[in-house]
Order: C-alpha cells, then sequence, then structure tokens
C-alpha cells in the first residue's frame, strides 16, 4: 500500500500531462494526431482526453537520441574507412575524384 498522502496517478489530462512532463498542452495535442507515432490516449464523452502514464513513458522511448558515444563511434569507423581510401586511388564503386581547389 501507498504512504500515506502519496499519491500514484495513472491517467492525465492533457493538462496535468503538461505539467508533469514539461511539455506544452499545444504540442501534446499535436503528438495525439501525429501520423506516424500518435500519442496514445483516451477520449472519454468525446471531450475528456486522458493519457495512461505507462503509455506515455512507453511513447516517449520512441524518441530516445542516442548518446554522444554512439555518434563518436559512427565517426570513428567512417573515418577509418575514409583513410583505407589513398589519394589518387581508386574509389569505391567507380566514383570520380572531385578537385577542390588547383
Amino acid at each position: 500500500m501507498a504512504g500515506k498522502g502519496v499519491i500514484s496517478q495513472e491517467y492525465f489530462t492533457l493538462r496535468q500531462l503538461s505539467a508533469f512532463s514539461g511539455l506544452g498542452v499545444r504540442f501534446l495535442r499535436e503528438a495525439l494526431k501525429n501520423p506516424d507515432r500518435p500519442l496514445p490516449h483516451f477520449r472519454l464523452n468525446n471531450k475528456t482526453i486522458i493519457v495512461s502514464r505507462h503509455e506515455f513513458a512507453e511513447w516517449l522511448e520512441h524518441f530516445r537520441v542516442g548518446s554522444g558515444e554512439e555518434i563518436d563511434r559512427i565517426v570513428d569507423e567512417v573515418m577509418t574507412e575514409l583513410a583505407k581510401t589513398k589519394p589518387g586511388g581508386r574509389r569505391p564503386s567507380g566514383e570520380k575524384e572531385i578537385k577542390l581547389w588547383k
């Protein structure tokens, strides 16, 4: 049982979700209609919209950005591959060398 005076809210109205998440109500309303990844919600009485805290957290995870370490790793891989191609040597798939200066 939860401690005395502690309320564990499972569903939020958009205004409550805005206060909880720090995201604007307008942004959340647009997120409900996002064609690629709509925010899961319930519409009660054809008016009141509520969002599950658990489903909101899952939806939000889809927007997680990789760490800087991951980006550094990718850049290192690309630079290693570029270093294997010697200047004036053959380019992959017959690409032509572009000279930027004389």
